[in-house]
């Protein structure tokens, strides 16, 4: 009988984990990997379309809400809130973490219908919009003095409306930012800017 070598299998639990997610990681960065990604993308860009933005969105929330303890940043998550936040209970702190994960989910359905939510604004009617913008008269100050500046923005919500809304305002920009790692999902994402 010739004996097999040891595997991962033979490992313990916690020497087995870092090795397989570096194999996924691999994997999902490989040329193959990269399709796959940026197909399931466009499938879930479909689905949304299909469902429309308020069921597309509880959709998500209600998948994301529910895998999220399955993910190591959910661990780091409640580990974050614990030490920002110690005198609130284990509750209190689950709420805002589910809250955080909710917010992910519905950004990313956000970005299946930019195009619809940014129809429906008017800077001129903005209680007409789906999109609270408060703070707006220094973007209308840039754009009538015709100086250059730098703007910068956080990720809060989503992060993709504040150019957008700029340039509802009249202002012309060149955008930098880091685009995401799967070049299929960079393309689209760079189509639904223009």
């Amino acid at each position: 009988n010739a004996q097999r070598p040891a595997g991962d299998r033979d490992k313990p639990a916690g020497q087995r984990e870092p090795q397989i997610r570096e194999r996924f990681r691999d994997a999902i960065r490989s040329p193959v990997g990269q399709k796959v990604i940026g197909g399931l993308a466009r499938g879930f860009t479909r689905v949304a379309r299909t469902l429309g933005r308020e069921r597309a969105s509880a959709g998500a929330s209600a998948i994301m809400c529910f895998l999220a303890p399955l993910f190591p940043e959910n661990r780091i998550g409640a580990a974050n809130i614990a030490a920002v936040f110690p005198e609130k209970g284990p509750a209190e702190r689950q709420r805002i973490l589910t809250g955080a994960w909710d917010n992910l989910a519905r950004t990313a359905v956000e970005f299946s219908f930019l195009d619809e939510i940014l129809d429906g604004f008017d800077y001129h009617q903005p209680e007409r919009s789906t999109i609270t913008v408060s703070g707006a008269e220094p973007l209308v100050a840039l754009r009538d003095d015709g100086k250059p500046a730098i703007i910068f923005s956080a990720h809060l919500a989503n992060w993709e409306l504040t150019a957008a809304i700029a340039g509802k305002y009249g202002l012309a920009l060149s955008i930098l930012f880091r685009a995401p790692t799967n070049i299929a999902f960079a393309q689209d994402l760079l189509k639904t800017r223009d």
